[in-house]
């Protein structure tokens, strides 16, 4: 009964995170219950790119670079996650591997917004 009320708990979290990272922002309760619910929750694609996003916002972009890889890794035609990994390497100056998350997110969701932005990013690291 105390792990179906810890899985009930990891939920609820997991879900204010989204609520947080998204249209209520909050980015500091984001992670704390992102990360909570992270340790039930851990192979979660859309947790992964929820906290990566709130760190790329906070600026913190080598946890950005951790939770969007796992996301593309668990989601690899996520174009969000994968643009948003593109720009937090850029933002670490490292340009190869920047170059590798844009030409993925052109690859996964051509012809889409995250494309077009991949390009620009493409053009913009020549």
């Amino acid at each position: 009964q105390a792990m179906a009320l810890n899985k009930s708990l990891a939920l609820v979290q997991r879900q204010l995170a989204f609520i947080y990272a998204g249209p209520v922002p909050n980015d500091d309760r984001a992670l704390e219950l992102g990360n909570k619910a992270k340790q039930t929750y851990d192979r979660d694609a859309a947790l992964a790119k929820a906290l990566g996003k709130v760190a790329y916002r906070k600026g913190d972009y080598r946890a950005a670079i951790t939770a969007l890889s796992q996301a593309t890794v668990l989601a690899p035609k996520d174009g969000e996650a994968l643009l948003l990994l593109g720009w937090s390497h850029e933002k670490l100056e490292k340009v190869a591997d920047a170059r590798k998350a844009f030409t993925a997110t052109v690859a996964a969701v051509s012809g889409s917004p995250e494309a077009a932005e991949a390009e620009k990013a493409l053009q913009r690291l020549k």
